[in-house]
């Protein structure tokens, strides 16, 4: 990613900043059911050219409830949905585009919910 901000680890620090939490990432912890809530940023795809990155990320959020996973997602999508630029850390976001609208995702502990939205995003250099 030379030359690129960490989308990842930029992105995952803002948000956990919007949900007042401290604990994020891009991988889930084993001890997951003791960090709720637990943000999670993956970059999944994406292209660029010389000037500007364009991946794409799903933005998710594991809650000890339903209601909790979804406000938390609500919070960051509010923040991050309306900017036309962003920065973040060492990263400028000049755009972002909702891919998929926040929902309900399965997960395989039912006492941990999980949440997440998928967004298209314009990153600089």
């Amino acid at each position: 990613m030379s030359g690129y901000p960490d989308i990842e680890k930029e992105l995952a620090t803002w948000a956990a900043a919007r949900v007042a939490t401290t604990k994020f990432g891009s991988a889930t912890p084993a001890n997951l059911d003791s960090m709720l809530p637990f943000v999670r940023v993956v970059k999944f795809a994406g292209t660029r050219n010389e000037v500007t990155d364009f991946p794409k990320v799903d933005v998710e959020v594991f809650a000890a409830s339903r209601d909790a996973a979804l406000a938390a997602l609500s919070t960051i999508d509010a923040a991050l949905v309306p900017r036309t630029r962003l920065t973040p850390g060492g990263a400028i976001i000049d755009s972002v585009r909702t891919d998929v609208s926040p929902r309900l995702l399965p997960w395989d502990n039912s006492n941990i919910a999980h949440a997440g939205a998928t967004y298209s995003l314009g990153l600089r250099r």
